[in-house]
């Protein structure tokens, strides 16, 4: 929850926002810088929650994305979810069940689709055509859904990159030098 009230400024403001917090039980999980600039650092974000039983644990991500921090919150009251595998339908695409599907698509008289005069009508007949001629000529495959690869573009190359670029944010976060400034700003660009 982005409040633009700084909590760890102590003003009249802030504690009667957390004076009201606290009437209705609720507290702020986030007690560390959510936004920082050169000139300012200020907790505007945060998390609220009333549950006092619950094992909380919250944080911040170092991340360049934005002007402010995006922050998590993990707890055990979350339902134990199901965890094995998924398997999903996919259809299997080579040259053969490409061949297939071409040679069924030329079986096809397309009149349905010619002789609609309204265009709408005869979009939907085309796409049932086409559709059925997959149905009939790629089959389909039960696969596990962990199987499937995330983000094929992403190369190694590209991650570490990526993880370098974290890495001298978070030192500058850190550390903000006019060094480690010109390192980041040049990596970046």
């Amino acid at each position: 929850m982005d409040f633009n009230i700084d909590l760890v400024k102590d003003d009249t403001m802030t504690n009667d926002f957390i004076n009201i917090l606290q009437s209705f039980s609720f507290f702020p999980t986030i007690n560390t810088f959510t936004r920082v600039t050169e000139s300012s650092r200020t907790t505007i974000d945060n998390i609220l929650t009333n549950s006092h039983k619950a094992s909380i644990d919250s944080g911040i991500i170092f991340s360049d994305l934005t002007d402010h921090y995006p922050i998590v919150l993990f707890t055990d009251l979350v339902k134990k979810v199901d965890d094995s595998p998924t398997k999903i339908k996919v259809k299997v695409l080579n040259e053969k069940s490409l061949q297939k599907l071409c040679a069924h698509l030329r079986t096809k008289t397309w009149e349905s689709v010619y002789n609609c005069k309204d265009p709408n009508i005869a979009y939907n007949v085309l796409i049932n055509e086409i559709t059925d001629s997959m149905d009939c000529s790629i089959p389909e495959r039960l696969i596990k859904q962990s199987a499937i690869r995330q983000k094929s573009w992403l190369i190694k190359g590209i991650l570490k990159s990526i993880n370098k670029k974290n890495k001298l944010y978070k030192q500058l976060v850190k550390n903000p030098s006019d060094a480690n400034k010109e390192t980041y700003t040049k990596y970046r660009n």
